[in-house]
């Protein structure tokens, strides 16, 4: 059994503590995952690195695009987390509703799923 943290480094160096139970992975097999405030990406070769600041993490789900770009959400704005860096804000208005999950298909849209009164699935084309 592993060792609880947040230490990035290779193979058993690296720690962990998630609090998805959601991951999401890239076109070059990296797998992604949200440790306290922040995500980690785990490459193929098993290193560990932390890939986003803690003012960037939101309530519901993520999902990861076949470039690495990340995408969450809050009750009202979905944000992208570019490779790069970026953070683009992308803000809705689907009253009495919010969003519990994303998921990106291999034409690049963006669904997310809406629950309360009204709830629907939302197909956003990036």
């Amino acid at each position: 059994m592993g060792t609880a943290g947040n230490a990035d480094g290779a193979g058993t160096a690296a720690t962990l503590t998630l609090t998805s139970n959601n991951s999401g992975i890239d076109a070059n097999d990296n797998l992604y995952m949200r440790s306290p405030s922040v995500f980690r990406k785990i490459a193929p070769d098993g290193t560990v690195t932390t890939i986003t600041p803690s003012t960037l993490m939101t309530g519901a789900g993520f999902t990861v695009d076949a470039a690495g770009d990340i995408f969450t959400v809050d009750i009202q704005t979905i944000y992208r987390m570019s490779v790069g860096g970026t953070v683009t804000a992308y803000p809705f208005a689907v009253p009495s509703s919010f969003v519990t999950s994303l998921v990106i298909d291999k034409n690049n849209n963006l669904y997310a799923d809406m629950q309360g009164p009204g709830a629907q699935v939302l197909r956003i084309s990036l």
